[in-house]
């Protein structure tokens, strides 16, 4: 234990956090950890964005400053945006600040776009940047390796909102998305797990609507990878050798998404002709104890070098 005690303090003398708001709520915010007395001076070093989960109800960036300051003390930069959680005292129809979706990816974009703009100043690239999602981060960062924006139809009477547009040029600049025990279709995750619905339908539905939705998965096959497209040629794309590659990764011993959904998840994207680079054997350690291990930051370190 002791040794352990050591080798933290050590790797936490060896990096430095910066906090950058991006907004006025007080989780509208993104740490980013890079190696101590790091300088634009000294080089640029390379980009890993870790976008966290908690079935957008629950967790925050704190959660893993371990992972973000291991990968830092190596020589790479790490952003961790924060995002707004939806609350579930706060969904009422009466309540003008409810958080529901897109609210979430919102903060996400904003904050990718908060670390873009502090790149040059605090000296890391941003032109072959690894993007980790966990959980329903894992989902964020499918919004971003698929048009997510062609799900929408423009239906002002639609429940599910539409999505947000991030910026092409920093779609581009991601050379490799990585989805950690990821939430991919929320319909097939609630007919396997229909209890998960705790979750989805206050993060999902508009709460002057949770009534209308009359099937614990109505319409949320358009806040899904059902309905995204591929990029078109031109930005990323199947026969373009500069697409990102998606890595899947998944813990054998996770309880809460088990290989079944896993196998359901890769086949629709596979159909979308996304590159899969797939690991469900390699980590230990139940849904988020894999985020904690040394064997998962090594393999994180290794995706950012040959990117």
């Amino acid at each position: 234990m002791e040794a352990i005690k050591r080798l933290f303090r050590r790797i936490t003398s060896s990096t430095e956090k910066r906090t950058i708001s991006f907004g006025e709520n007080d989780r509208q915010y993104v740490h980013i950890y890079l190696p101590r007395d790091h300088t634009p001076s000294k080089g640029v070093i390379p980009l890993l964005i870790f976008v966290h989960g908690g079935a957008w109800v629950s967790e925050n960036v704190g959660m893993y400053s371990d992972l973000a300051q291991h990968i830092a003390s190596k020589g790479i930069a790490v952003a961790l945006p924060e995002y707004r959680l939806t609350r579930y005292k706060d969904v009422t129809p009466e309540n003008p600040n409810t958080i529901w979706h897109p609210n979430h990816l919102e903060d996400v974009y904003e904050g990718i776009r908060t670390v873009y703009a502090k790149a040059e100043s605090l000296g890391y690239r941003t032109d072959q940047t690894v993007l980790v999602g966990h959980s329903a981060g894992g989902y964020m960062n499918l919004a971003m390796a698929l048009d997510s924006t062609k799900a929408n139809d423009g239906k002002s009477d639609d429940l599910i909102r539409d999505l947000p547009q991030l910026e092409a040029f920093i779609v581009k600049s991601i050379k490799a998305f990585v989805c950690v025990e990821s939430i991919f279709s929320l319909v097939d995750m609630l007919k396997q797990y229909p209890t998960y619905n705790y979750f989805t339908t206050p993060a999902f539905y508009p709460p002057n609507s949770l009534s209308s939705a009359k099937e614990p998965y109505f319409e949320l096959e358009k806040a899904g990878p059902e309905s995204w497209p591929l990029y078109p040629s031109g930005s990323y794309h199947p026969t373009n050798p500069d697409m990102p590659n998606l890595h899947i990764i998944h813990s054998s011993e996770d309880s809460l998404l088990n290989s079944d959904y896993n196998e359901v998840g890769m086949k629709l994207l596979r159909s979308k002709g996304l590159n899969l680079s797939v690991d469900l054997q390699s980590f230990k350690g139940d849904h988020e104890d894999l985020l904690h291990t040394r064997p998962f930051w090594d393999r994180l370190i290794s995706i950012v070098q040959s990117s």
